[in-house]
Parts: C-alpha cells; sequence; structure tokens
C-alpha cells in the first residue's frame, strides 16, 4: 500500500504547491505580477538579455507561457522585445529600466518570502536541503541517461 503522506515526490508536489501559492498571491497582491511573469524578470535580471527560447529552458516554462508573460511585460513597459539580427523569427528580451526596478523589488520580496518559508531551519538546514533539491532534479532529468551540456547548464548551478 502507498501512503501519499510518506511518498515523497507527492510531498515535494504539495510543499512546491504550497509555496508557489504563498509567492503568487504575494506577488499578484503586491505588484499585479503572476509567477510566470516574476520567473521571467528574476532570470533577466541576472543575465540582461536573452532569446525567448532560452528563457523558456532557463525558467523551465514552456515556450507559449513564456510568450504570453513577455507580451504582458512588454505591454506594462516591464520589458523590451528585440529581433534578432540574423534569425528574424528569434527575439531578445531585455528589461527596461522600469523593469529592472520592479525586478529589484520582487527579488527583495522573494527573499523575504524564503525567510518566512524557512522560517526555523538553520544555515546547515538550508544547505542541506538546496543541495538534496538540486540532486533530486539532476535525477529527475537523468533518468537512465547522463545530463546534456544544456541541462547541466541549467541544473548544476547553485543557486
Amino acid at each position: 500500500m502507498l501512503s501519499l503522506d510518506e511518498f515523497i515526490p507527492y510531498r515535494l508536489a504539495v510543499a512546491s504547491e504550497s509555496v508557489s501559492q504563498l509567492m503568487a498571491s504575494q506577488f499578484r497582491l503586491e505588484f499585479n505580477i503572476s509567477l510566470q511573469e516574476w520567473r521571467v524578470l528574476a532570470r533577466l535580471r541576472e543575465v540582461t538579455s536573452l532569446p525567448q527560447n532560452l528563457l523558456a529552458q532557463q525558467t523551465f516554462l514552456d515556450k507559449v507561457t513564456v510568450s504570453r508573460a513577455a507580451a504582458n511585460l512588454c505591454r506594462r513597459r516591464y520589458l523590451t522585445r528585440n529581433v534578432h539580427m540574423f534569425d528574424g523569427r528569434s527575439h531578445f528580451l531585455s528589461l527596461t529600466q522600469e523593469g529592472l526596478n520592479l525586478a529589484d523589488l520582487l527579488i527583495e520580496r522573494s527573499r523575504a518570502l524564503e525567510l518566512e518559508v524557512l522560517g526555523d531551519f538553520c544555515e546547515d538546514e538550508r544547505q542541506i536541503l538546496a543541495d538534496c533539491l538540486r540532486r533530486l532534479q539532476v535525477n529527475a532529468i537523468r533518468g537512465n541517461r547522463p545530463l546534456t551540456t544544456s541541462e547541466k547548464d541549467r541544473v548544476l548551478e547553485p543557486a
């Protein structure tokens, strides 16, 4: 018999959904931003500019979701979308100054929410949790095969 409360993949999914709901409600209330838009802003704050397809890979969102999030953020003047000079079908996304300012506020609020969620975890426990989550992700992506270079770049970088 399987007890869902003791099944680690189920508990991870429930914990992830609980944290996502907390973040989503706070971001919607405080900034009128969705979690998908938050991922786009946060990643672009790290790397400055990315083609939309790479942004989808790096945020673990599908291309349609990234396209919708980007369109909303462009419409609100948080992003600019520039046509790739060698491939007219591809677009580079970049933060505007307003987008940079919002991303900074979101990152600050994200850190506060992270502290709230991790509450009574000591620093060693936080590091162990981060390491375990990275290893779980690698194992799930890999299955029975080695990671590709792209997968290694997306997963193995410490947070």
